[in-house]
């Protein structure tokens, strides 16, 4: 009689090989896909940014002489009260894409007379 060949358990050991390496791709591809999602996340935080900025520009040029060029809120933007028409800087407050809620910091004047600008909440 032959002896029984000494290759028992080679399956089993390839098998835990293979699952630990698709682990391992699983995870970096994971990893990969979160800071794609991070990025376009501040991609769109800067694009936000720049309509703020705009907004806030042409608050500024509409500003009647004697007025002061800041709105007190971020919804004088969406509805400018000094004109009796309708009057848009900014279509609507953006949701911050990396909160995920359309509170943002103000940066204001000194006195806090009026927003100069906008940022993020996030620590992040």
């Amino acid at each position: 009689m032959a002896p029984a060949p000494r290759c028992r358990g080679f399956t089993y050991i390839g098998l835990i090989v293979l699952l630990a390496i698709l682990g391992l791709v699983a995870a970096a591809g994971m990893k990969t896909g979160s800071l794609m999602q991070r990025a376009a996340a501040e991609e769109e935080l800067l694009e936000i940014g720049a309509a703020f900025s705009e907004a806030l520009r042409s608050y500024a040029a509409a500003t009647p002489r004697g007025q002061p060029q800041q709105p007190p809120t971020l919804d004088a933007l969406l509805r400018d009260p000094r004109f009796p028409q309708v009057r848009r800087h900014l279509r609507k407050v953006f949701v911050d894409p990396i909160t995920g809620r359309a509170e943002w910091g103000l940066i204001t004047v000194g006195d806090k007379a009026g927003i100069t600008g906008v940022f993020s909440l996030s620590d992040a």
